[in-house]
This record gives structure tokens, C-alpha cells and sequence, in this order.
């Protein structure tokens, strides 16, 4: 027979799978300190339940300013605001924080201090803080207040205290933002006036000494209908590149003397080239109007007609019409010098005034940059300027606070204390803490109480379980045993009993042996050194007064004698079996 870590570690198994009767049997031995744990538990909770004080909540529902409805959402300028001190880009949840800071509720925390001093008097804000939950609605800009405290009276007036200096911070934050933004563009309106004013006065003097044409940006044509065109974007205008390249004037009388020199070539070309085209001759100087007032090419045209009419009745050697060819040609001659003079005139004139709106390339690349130099800065004036005209505007507009979804109200029941919740955890809490200190117990003393781990203990062994309830069928139980075939109780032995057992018991069991093993002897002790002297060994085992280390201390010695342990008897309170492993 071995006691060893295995058959501890399949005992543990079988107690894994939860044996109820097992369990039953622990609930009935220890039913005095669970039963004391409990109801101290539920005394306790009782005691608490109906002693704390009581816990008040109120709530109410306010929504966050829309950036719509902001200064930030009249259409100026984001980056423009950011610079000037306010931040348009304000996240809820830093919104959130911020009504939460001592700033904004310090002054809440006086109030509730002097509304009950008794209470709060040496209470500190942080403390205190831990009374009002603020936290926004998932998804939304609705923002949940809410508030508790032990002073039923103190909730609401609190809520409403809340509510009213949020409220308040909403309009001092929006008349702080306009202040900042108003402060920031009227300075740098002032600057960029001086600005404007600088760059224009440049560009006017650029202008004068170069012959230049000066446009004033400021009273030009091109702004004229400017508060008739809504969507029409000034700033548009003065970046585009023809206001830019405003000085078109000079640019276009120079194109339009080289044109007019590349076509006066042209026609010198066409007027050397016709010789006996006569009709395309009299053509062209009718286009002069100097040679067409002269009459030069009404003359030729004259005597062309004579000649078709005399050709019909003389022949070309007639005299008259000789002496018209002559002066055809002649009047031919002089219209084609003529032509060509003024043709050549005009170049001369078309030259003069291309070389006169020649500037060098410095000259106008500077006029350029001045020009849009003067255009950023009045185009950046405006821009502020309109800027300021829109908060000026909010400034003025009537704002409404913060909207309350819901009012401030308390709810009608307390929140804590849930006294059935706290009986119930009391009693549950204190049951499970007398379980354990049963199991603790229990595992300090060390006794066995259970026949299943006997059996595992003593796995090769015949154990008899007599039940301490069924007296009267022992002797037939004991009869049985000593009736099998595993021992023959011929020869002598010992019955040595482990752990405490009552003396009628041990009584009764040796008149059961002797009764039936008159010519055997056989001895009763607890004593293993007297024991041992027999070769064979019958063990009782008392279920509940037998010790772990009995086990331990019996299996050494048991090895160490080289006892054969013929069969066990298990004294209990249970059903009697006789099991054969």
C-alpha cells in the first residue's frame, strides 16, 4: 500500500467533476460557520442598507454651439481667424474640457459651498468635481450634465447653476472672439492702407518718368459695378494678367505701327508690280483717299472710257487717239508716283510713332512688379477690409445662448443606496466567505471525510464501510469479510485503528471477530510497534477523525516493516458497502 502524489492527484480529479453528495455532506458538517457567516453578512448589509445616506441625481441636455451660427461660420477667412486669436477649429471633446476646468466651474462650487457650508466647507474642487459627470452624446454635439449629491434640495439648484454659467460663457466666449478678431483686422487694416497707398505712389511716379499711362487701381473703370455684381470677386480682377499688363495703350500703338509698316510694304510691292493692269491701278488709288480727292485715279478712268468710245470709230493711228494713249500713260505715271509717295509717307509716319512707344525691357518688367505689387496689397486691403465688415456684423446680431434640450430635473427615486441590491451582495458575499473559511478549516485539520479518497488511497485493498447508523447488520458485514476468499483469518494478526474511535465501537467490532475466530488470535491497538509483530494487519480507518498524516506516517512505517495490510474497515455515517478494487 502506497500513499503518493498520483492517487492525491486523481483524487483532485474526482473533485474536479463535482460530486454533489460530497458537497452536501461538506454544507451539513460545516452548517454552523457558513450559517454564522451568512447571517452576520446579511445583519451587516441590513445595517448599511438603511444607515447611507441617500444619493440624488438630476440631469439636463444642452447643445453645443454650431460653427454655422459662429463667428467662425460667417465665411471669414479660417487661417485669418486662427491668426487673430480665435480658434475656429475648436474640437467638441476640447470644448468639452474646457467646461469642465475650474475656470468655468469655480464659481458653481461657491455656489454649492455657501448653499450648504455644513456639507462642503473644507471639501475641495477636485473633490467635489467627481459629484457632476459632463460627457457628450456619441456622435453628436448634445452635451449630458449631470449631477449628484446626499442634500436632495442642492441637486437642482445646482443643475440651474450650471446651466446658467454655461450659458453665460457661450455669449463671453463669442464677444471675446469678435473683440480679438475686430482688435487684429482694424491694426492690420491701418498697416496695409499705408501699404497701398506706398506701392500706388510708386507706380504713379514710375509712370510720369517714363511716359507711362498710370491706371489708379482704386477708381478704375473696371470696379465700377462691383456692388451690382454679387458673385464678381474683386480680388479676381486684380490678379488677373491684363490688369496686370494695364499699360496696354503704348503696347498697342507700337503693334499697330509695325502692322501698319508690314502692310505699307506690302502695298509697295503690289504697285511695283503692276505694269499694264490698268483697272487694278485706278483700284488701289481709289483706296487713297488724298489721291482720290485730287481726282488722279477719276482721270485715268476718263480717258479709258475716251479711248473704248474712239476705238469704236477710228483705228489707233488716228491723231486724237495717239494723243490719248499719251496722256493715259502720263496720268498712269503720276498715279503710280503718287501712290507710292504717299505709301512711303505713311511708312515714314508708322515708323516714327512704332520707335516713340518703344520702352526698354527694365522699364516695363519694373512697371510690371510695381503694378502687382500695388494690386496685392489693395487686393489684401479689401479683403480685410471685408473681413471687418462681417464680424462688425456678428457683432451687432442678437445671439441666442446655447439651446437646453431638456430643463434641469432630478430623478424621482434615489440611485443609491439599492438596499435589496446590497442585502443580496451582503448575504451572497458573506455565504461564499463562510465556504471558504470551511475549506481553509478543514484543509488545516487535515481529516478525511470522504470514502472516495480512501479508496483511491487504498486501491489494492478490500475496504467494508460499516455505517455508524445501521448497527445491527455489522456482524453480518463482518461475518462476510471474514467469509471471502481474500483472507482465511486462519493466522494470527493485529487490527490496528488509525485516528480516534469510540471504545463501544471498538467493542463491538472485536466480539464480532472473536464470535466467528474462536481458534484465531487476533489483537486490538492503535499501536503500530504492536501491530507490526504480526505479519498480517486489518486497518480501521473512522471517516472524519482520520488524519493525512495518520496516512503518511502509517505508509512509512508500513514500508518500512514489510505489514501485510489485509483488508480495511471504514467506519462512517453513510450507506455500508463492501467494494472489491
Amino acid at each position: 500500500m502506497q500513499v503518493n502524489e498520483d492517487e492525491e492527484n486523481s483524487y483532485q480529479f474526482i473533485n474536479d467533476e463535482f460530486d454533489i453528495k460530497e458537497f452536501i455532506l461538506f454544507l451539513i458538517r460545516n452548517r454552523a460557520p457558513i450559517l454564522l457567516s451568512s447571517l452576520l453578512g446579511l445583519f451587516i448589509s441590513l445595517i448599511y442598507a438603511f444607515s447611507t445616506p441617500k444619493i440624488w441625481l438630476g440631469q439636463f441636455q444642452i447643445v453645443l454651439e454650431d460653427k454655422e451660427n459662429s463667428v467662425s461660420g460667417l465665411g471669414i477667412n479660417n487661417r485669418l481667424l486662427s491668426i487673430s486669436g480665435i480658434n475656429a477649429n475648436n474640437s467638441l471633446d476640447t470644448e468639452v474640457e474646457i467646461l469642465k476646468s475650474p475656470s468655468i466651474l469655480i464659481d458653481v462650487f461657491k455656489f454649492v459651498q455657501k448653499k450648504d457650508n455644513s456639507q462642503y466647507e473644507f471639501l475641495r474642487f477636485n473633490d467635489w468635481e467627481n459629484n457632476l459627470e459632463v460627457k457628450l452624446k456619441r456622435g453628436t454635439s448634445v452635451l449630458d450634465i449631470q449631477y449628484k449629491d446626499t442634500n436632495k434640495d442642492n441637486v437642482l439648484p445646482v443643475l440651474k447653476e450650471i446651466s446658467s454659467k454655461y450659458q453665460s460663457y457661450a455669449e463671453l466666449k463669442r464677444s471675446r472672439d469678435i473683440e480679438l478678431g475686430k482688435n487684429y483686422l482694424e491694426n492690420q487694416i491701418k498697416i496695409y492702407k499705408e501699404k497701398s497707398n506706398n506701392s500706388l505712389r510708386k507706380v504713379q511716379e514710375h509712370s510720369i518718368d517714363q511716359d507711362l499711362i498710370f491706371i489708379d487701381i482704386k477708381n478704375q473703370s473696371l470696379f465700377n459695378n462691383l456692388e451690382e455684381e454679387n458673385d464678381f470677386n474683386r480680388n479676381t480682377v486684380l490678379t488677373t494678367p491684363n490688369f496686370l499688363l494695364s499699360n496696354v495703350d503704348i503696347e498697342k500703338t507700337r503693334i499697330k505701327a509695325a502692322n501698319r509698316i508690314r502692310r505699307i510694304d506690302l502695298e509697295l510691292k503690289k504697285i511695283n508690280s503692276l505694269k499694264d493692269d490698268i483697272s487694278d491701278l485706278i483700284y488701289f488709288g481709289s483706296t487713297i483717299p488724298t489721291l482720290t480727292k485730287k481726282g488722279l485715279p477719276q482721270k485715268v478712268e476718263q480717258i479709258e472710257d475716251q479711248l473704248y468710245s474712239l476705238r469704236k470709230k477710228y483705228t489707233d493711228n488716228d491723231d486724237e487717239i495717239i494723243k490719248l494713249v499719251k496722256d493715259r500713260e502720263d496720268a498712269i505715271y503720276r498715279l503710280r508716283n503718287k501712290s507710292i509717295n504717299y505709301l512711303k509717307a505713311e511708312k515714314l509716319q508708322a515708323q516714327a510713332e512704332m520707335e516713340a512707344s518703344m520702352r526698354p525691357k527694365e522699364v516695363l518688367l519694373k512697371y510690371k512688379e510695381l503694378m502687382r505689387e500695388a494690386a496685392r496689397d489693395e487686393s489684401t486691403l479689401i479683403r480685410l477690409e471685408n473681413q471687418l465688415r462681417l464680424i462688425s456684423l456678428e457683432e451687432s446680431k442678437i445671439s441666442d445662448p446655447w439651446q437646453l434640450i431638456t430643463s434641469p430635473s432630478i430623478f424621482p427615486t434615489p440611485i443609491w443606496p439599492s438596499k435589496k441590491n446590497i442585502v443580496i451582495m451582503g448575504f451572497t458575499g458573506s455565504l461564499f466567505l463562510g465556504l471558504i473559511l470551511s475549506c481553509f478549516i478543514e484543509k488545516i485539520k487535515g481529516n478525511i471525510y470522504s470514502f472516495q479518497l480512501l479508496k483511491i488511497k487504498f486501491k489494492n485493498i478490500l475496504l467494508l464501510k460499516l455505517d455508524l447508523k445501521d448497527k445491527p447488520k455489522w456482524q453480518q458485514k463482518i461475518n462476510l469479510l471474514i467469509s471471502g476468499k481474500t483472507f482465511s483469518f486462519k493466522e494470527d494478526f493485529a487490527i490496528l485503528y488509525l485516528g480516534e474511535i469510540n471504545k463501544d465501537i471498538l467493542n463491538v467490532i472485536e466480539k464480532s471477530f472473536s464470535k466467528n475466530l474462536k481458534n484465531t488470535n487476533f489483537i486490538v491497538t492503535n499501536n503500530f510497534a504492536e501491530s507490526s509483530k504480526y505479519l498480517n494487519n486489518l486497518i480501521l480507518l473512522p471517516l472524519g477523525k482520520i488524519k493525512h498524516n495518520d496516512l503518511v506516517e502509517f505508509q512509512e512505517l508500513t514500508n518500512i516493516k514489510k505489514t501485510n495490510i489485509i483488508a480495511g474497515i471504514v467506519i462512517g455515517s453513510s450507506q455500508v458497502d463492501i467494494i472489491n478494487n
